[in-house]
């Protein structure tokens, strides 16, 4: 009986303490131990405009020891058919930061037009998924950038955001 007075209180410390850790551009979200796929979830702020060229630049550290994958969901519901009328080419790389490493955690192109898309998440988002930047591994107490470059089209398509986000983990 005490075994499970005790464990409840200790779940919900290591749960706690995971989402503590994090720290940066974004919202940390952990669906708990009981979640098969994408345990966490990562979305780093702002939204990025792919309507529009430009530059950003997300820093973060804390992130968990699953597995994770770097993709961007549409910040407003929408469809295949949306994300795929606008070309954009989104360029970008993670690095741990200040490493003497010269290479970075992963580099991506992402194409809008092309890229691969799947339907994912609690809420059945499309995502626009980096095929570079899957089954990342970061070291828990590291910092890490974000670093990515949007070049847009002038088209006449209504504007779209996209946030970056990390999902992974689970007990799968």
């Amino acid at each position: 009986m005490r075994a499970v007075a005790l464990g409840i209180p200790l779940a919900t410390v290591l749960v706690t303490a995971c989402a503590a850790r994090f720290a940066g551009d974004g919202t940390f979200e952990d669906r708990g131990r009981g979640t098969a796929e994408d345990r966490y979830q990562i979305r780093l702020v702002p939204a990025i405009a792919l309507d529009r060229s430009g530059a950003y630049r997300f820093a973060f550290s804390g992130m968990p020891g699953a597995e994770m994958t770097l993709g961007f969901r549409p910040a407003r519901p929408a469809t295949e058919a949306e994300v795929r009328a606008r070309v954009t080419i989104l360029k970008g790389e993670i690095a741990e930061s200040g490493a003497d490493a010269a290479e970075p955690l992963c580099r991506f192109e992402l194409d809008t037009a092309t890229a691969t898309l799947t339907v994912a998440g609690r809420d059945d988002a499309t995502v626009l998924w980096t095929e570079p930047c899957r089954a990342l591994r970061f070291k828990r107490q590291a910092r890490y950038t974000l670093v990515l470059t949007v070049s847009a089209s002038q088209d006449t398509t209504p504007p779209l955001d996209v946030i970056a986000s990390f999902d992974g983990g689970g007990w799968k």
